[in-house]
């Protein structure tokens, strides 16, 4: 009996001594993705890398936990204590991915190009806009077309002057006055860098520029119309320009003081009653404005097509003798007479 429990711990001591002595070389770790098989022993002499890739990674950021292969990285997938291999977990991002645009192979990888915002466009057209808007692009209108070098333009007006009160006044004065009764002049002007040529003269050069010829006399500008001067205005398309009609708002000033609002964007006919020479006004004299009109055809490039005005003026005041010998003693209290001012131009670019 001794001799057969001796024999049994001999046996127990030599078992485990026979597996420390196993060959590494023979226990070996195969892998088929891609049929390639690598040692996974760093001192393998056949040279083969044992970090070589030996399967597909796969990201999905729409799961939980995404499972990668450790081995591609390590050459070992990690195990428990049992031996059995640990998928190793990476947490989900957090937020939106950002895909890379396309590229040649073995370019680095570049971000998706953005799309620049949108402007908005340069000239806005108010088509039923507010008056303060309208206003704002007739004016601007008006501007770059008084601000350009090269264009013709025709220009037609009429002027009317005429006494009302008192009646032996009116009649004897309107008689003297009657050049100014419907007086039209008219004038085919074609400007090149900033010179005028007188289309109805041959051609002849003028002295005319821009500035002197188109409202606002000898100004740079066109209108500088205030919106608080306006009463009513609209703008339509008309084929493929714009109409735009602005109605004036009435006003009260003395005779010989220009109107505010009319003067910002007309020739009123305060420069029609003052070239009067027949007569004279009196500094006391008012005069009342009203049924101020513009009306104009704006194109695609914003530069006017055709502009007319309308002005009216009456005036109340004392009249004395100018070039003519007024009757009763060369001087009349409480005068009234009236002015009636129209003016268009069309132009070709």
């Amino acid at each position: 009996m001794k001799k057969y429990l001796a024999l049994m711990l001999v046996l127990a001591i030599l078992v485990p001594f026979a597996a420390c002595t196993k060959d590494p070389e023979g226990d070996t770790t195969t892998t088929t993705a891609n049929n390639d098989t690598s040692s996974t022993n760093p001192n393998d002499p056949s040279g083969t890398n044992p970090t070589a890739n030996t399967g597909d990674t796969t990201l999905d950021p729409s799961n939980t936990g995404t499972t990668v292969d450790t081995s591609t990285t390590t050459g070992v997938p990690p195990t428990d204590e049992q031996g059995n291999t640990v998928p190793t977990t990476v947490p989900p991002t957090n937020g939106p991915t950002e895909t890379a645009a396309p590229t040649k192979e073995g370019d680095p990888p570049t971000k998706a190009p953005t799309a620049a915002p949108t402007q908005p466009p340069a000239n806005v057209v108010p088509v039923n806009g507010s008056i303060a808007e309208i206003v704002d692009y007739y004016s601007k209108a008006a501007n770059a077309t008084k601000t350009s070098k090269d264009f013709s333009v025709k220009k037609h007006t009429v002027q009317t002057v005429k006494f009302v009160k008192p009646t032996i006044v009116a009649a004897f004065a309107n008689t003297l006055l009657k050049d100014l009764d419907g007086k039209t002049l008219d004038y085919d002007i074609t400007f090149k860098n900033g010179i005028g040529y007188d289309n109805k003269d041959g051609g002849k050069q003028t002295t005319r520029t821009p500035q002197s010829f188109l409202p606002i006399k000898d100004q740079d500008y066109m209108c500088k119309l205030p919106a608080s001067g306006v009463k009513a205005a609209s703008c339509v398309a008309d084929g493929s320009n714009y109409k735009v009609v602005i109605e004036l708002i009435n006003e009260t000033v003395k005779a010989v003081i220009e109107p505010p609002v009319y003067s910002s964007c007309m020739n009123s006919v305060t420069e029609d009653i003052k070239n009067v020479k027949e007569v004279k006004i009196s500094d006391n004299a008012q005069a009342a404005y009203s049924q101020g009109k513009i009306t104009a055809v704006v194109n695609s490039q914003g530069k006017l097509v055709s502009v007319s005005m309308h002005g009216y003026g009456y005036i109340t005041g004392d009249v004395e003798s100018g070039t003519v010998k007024i009757p009763l003693g060369g001087k009349v209290k409480n005068a009234e007479l009236y002015g009636v001012f129209d003016e268009s131009y069309n132009f070709t670019w």
